[in-house]
């Protein structure tokens, strides 16, 4: 644990017992050990339907910028030209009529296109430069199996305003969240630069009310499997292709899979017939057309076999469920081995995409070899490109894939601990390079802005890896990948996000018994507070970390290594002049308090005279002790909290009654290691290094 320069120099901040009305200054409590850690073994995640993943901490919106279409990723999309020219038609900022477009589908139907639909239109509306003020997608994830998951306003105000270019911080509550967001909206509004909201997968009204523009400079366009009674807006009803459509669609989707194929061509039957039992869905389509694309030999005729015997099997499902499933089981069987295990993992990974290099840890793969076979899982249609090295499935492919992974019975354990172990790895290299600034220490990202990008792009994946990280008992993975997330929150002053990951933060350091980790997740709060302007709040976790310094000082009193005992002495050393930067002359005492503990512990430990705290304190006695501190110091009458600092703090010092060495006079107590030894090495006289027992109460731990 390094101390950043000037940590301890209260000049640099704000007069002692003021707050800071813009932000606090980045005093960094650093880590100082980078250790080996212990995984638990053989962890497996006995996926389901319904539950395959340790659940996060709330649902996770996903907000990304709309890419125009030379951009975007390219996939052929055809049979929907009245469709799109409606919908431009709407999106168009020079339409006078309403801003907001509906697109459901016929009967609830997935797999129709309609999330298709909305992304083609969004980017070419992006390309014609009609949104000057932005153009962002969000999955609102309303068909979720357990309706908690649902992606609800609250959960998106804050990710929105980010990806929209919002200035400063946000406000720690959702209303305040919410009256920022359509404050920015009226703004771009006012500044005639529209904005584009696709909202994607809405199963109610609930999930957009709140996110509505106020303005008709707006777009809105929301895709819904039901017809959403939303006032003002203009509905479109998705059916099936037509037989025309959906032949066109396999046509251009072959000829953009394998130039030059012409088998479409020569079995227009077999390809009719193919469409039909594909029940003329986009979804299913695009499986076979990919199919014929993975097997120069196989004629639409004879795909078109298959699948109407694989369609017998499934009797049960109704027309469009069962063509979409009889796909993707002819899909399926045909991939190869390596392919298809990477198929059935790939829901494991807890966010809902998947970059190149974590899916190479997922099968234990060089990224090369996996980039490759999420190459080929792209071209037969069951994973679905994101983005540049970023993959999704489709929900019911991932849900076919669930599935699968339960009847093959994968060993999920080993692939998750792999992939935990992968974002713990890469959110420790993004913090240490936001910390830096550079790659010197973290040769995984090159400049802060590639850390900050590459946060931004998983921070969904690290929100849910840490959830499962701490459904695991991890709580030592899920404090790393949180702090990388702590520091991107304090980068850009989220001061709601930065106060409940700090919070959360706490949590994971106390199940992982880690005192360094907690105490920094403690000045991370108490950052995260005063920058929000909450005073009051502030000055308690201040006071918080200070207490808590305590448990780092023993820590180090009993620390085998002297390079491990002067490490933790300066982490203390710099949280105490942290706490005192706010505190000022109210808790003076108190912080004098702390570092004449660190210079006991010090001179104890034969460290340099770098740690001694001038000038001499009273000695007290352990009543005036126990009359300041109050109960929580008496073994047999703790009031404190279950598991809260004073209680902890209180523990520790019991312990440490028999193991404290006494104070020494002044005269003693700077006196060089060189000044002794040619004093007669009076350090040799019998006694005990750490002190005799005289004194010990007197002494007792201070401050819990």
């Amino acid at each position: 644990m390094g101390v950043s320069e000037g940590a301890e120099d209260p000049s640099h901040s704000a007069a002692p017992g003021t707050m800071s009305t813009v932000h606090p200054p980045r005093v960094r409590l650093e880590a100082f050990a980078a250790g080996g850690r212990a995984m638990q073994a053989a962890r497996d995640l006995y996926v389901s339907e319904t539950h395959h993943h340790g659940r996060p901490a709330g649902p996770l919106a996903v907000v990304e910028p709309v890419l125009p279409t030379d951009e975007a990723a390219a996939e052929v999309f055809v049979g929907r030209s009245a469709e799109t020219r409606d919908v431009l038609a709407v999106l168009d900022p020079a339409h006078g009529a309403t801003g907001m477009v509906v697109a459901s589908s016929v009967a609830g139907l997935a797999g129709i296109g309609k999330t298709a639909l909305a992304r083609s239109c969004a980017a070419e509306a992006v390309a014609r430069g009609w949104y000057a003020g932005g153009a962002v997608f969000v999955d609102l994830d309303g068909y979720a199996p357990d309706p908690t998951d649902q992606v609800m306003p609250e959960h998106v105000f804050a990710p929105m305003l980010h990806a929209l270019g919002h200035q400063g911080p946000l406000d720690a509550s959702v209303a305040g969240q919410a009256a920022q967001y359509h404050r920015l909206l009226a703004e771009r509004a006012a500044e005639r630069r529209p904005v584009l909201l696709v909202l994607d997968n809405a199963s109610g009204s609930a999930q957009i009310a709140d996110l509505m523009p106020r303005s008709r400079v707006h777009r809105t366009l929301i895709t819904s499997r039901h017809t959403l009674a939303t006032r003002g807006s203009r509905t479109l009803e998705l059916g099936t292709l037509t037989p025309v459509g959906a032949r066109a669609l396999v046509e251009e989707q072959l000829v953009f899979l394998s130039p030059d194929d012409s088998r479409t061509r020569l079995d227009v039957q077999g390809t009719e017939r193919l469409c039909h039992l594909c029940g003329h869905l986009p979804l299913a389509l695009h499986i076979a057309t990919a199919l014929l694309a993975r097997d120069p030999d196989l004629t639409p005729g004879a795909l078109a076999d298959e699948l109407a015997r694989a369609q017998r099997r499934l009797d049960v499902l109704d027309d469009g469920e069962r063509a979409v499933r009889a796909a993707f089981e002819l899909s399926y069987r045909r991939l190869a081995p390596d392919q298809a295990l990477l198929f059935r993992l790939m829901p494991l990974n807890p966010g809902p995409h998947i970059a190149t290099d974590a899916a190479a840890r997922l099968i234990d793969r060089a990224e090369d070899e996996a980039a490759r076979l999420i190459r080929e899982l792209a071209r037969a249609h069951v994973v679905e490109r994101a983005g540049t090295g970023v993959w999704r499935q489709h929900d019911l492919m991932r849900a076919y894939a669930i599935e699968l992974l339960g009847r093959e019975r994968d060993a999920q354990g080993e692939a998750s601990n792999r992939l935990i172990e992968h974002y713990i790895a890469m959110a420790a290299a993004a913090l240490s390079t936001l910390n830096t600034g550079t790659a010197t220490a973290s040769p995984a990202f090159r400049t802060a802005e590639e850390a900050l990008a590459w946060c931004d792009r998983e921070q969904s994946n690290l929100q849910a890896a840490i959830s499962m990280a701490a459904t695991f008992g991890d709580g030592d993975g899920a404090l790393r990948i949180q702090e990388a997330l702590i520091a991107v929150y304090a980068h850009r002053h989220q001061t709601a996000e930065w106060e409940a990951a700090a919070r959360s933060a706490v949590l994971f350091a106390r199940e992982a018994k880690d005192y360094p980790g907690r105490s920094r997740a403690l000045h991370e709060l108490m950052l995260a507070l005063e920058s929000a302007g909450r005073r009051e709040e502030a000055l308690a976790a201040a006071e918080d970390l200070l207490r808590f310094q305590y448990m780092i000082i023993m820590a180090a009193l009993q620390a085998k290594r002297v390079g491990e005992c002067r490490q933790l002495l300066e982490h203390a050393r710099a949280a105490v002049a942290e706490s005192e930067r706010l505190l000022g002359e109210d808790k003076r005492r108190f912080v004098h308090m702390r570092r004449e503990d660190i210079a006991r512990v010090a001179n104890a430990r034969g460290l340099d005279e770098s740690f001694q705290e001038p000038g001499p304190r009273p000695a007290r006695g352990l009543d005036e002790i126990l009359q300041e501190y109050g109960a929580p110091l008496r073994a047999d009458a703790s009031t404190a909290p279950p598991g809260s600092p004073q209680a902890e703090a209180a523990a520790w010092a019991r312990k440490a009654l028999t193991r404290l060495p006494p104070a020494r006079p002044p005269s003693q107590r700077f006196r060089s290691r060189r000044r002794r030894r040619a004093e007669g090495r009076t350090a040799r006289t019998g006694a005990d290094p750490r002190g005799s027992g005289t004194g010990r109460g007197r002494e007792l731990a201070r401050g819990v």
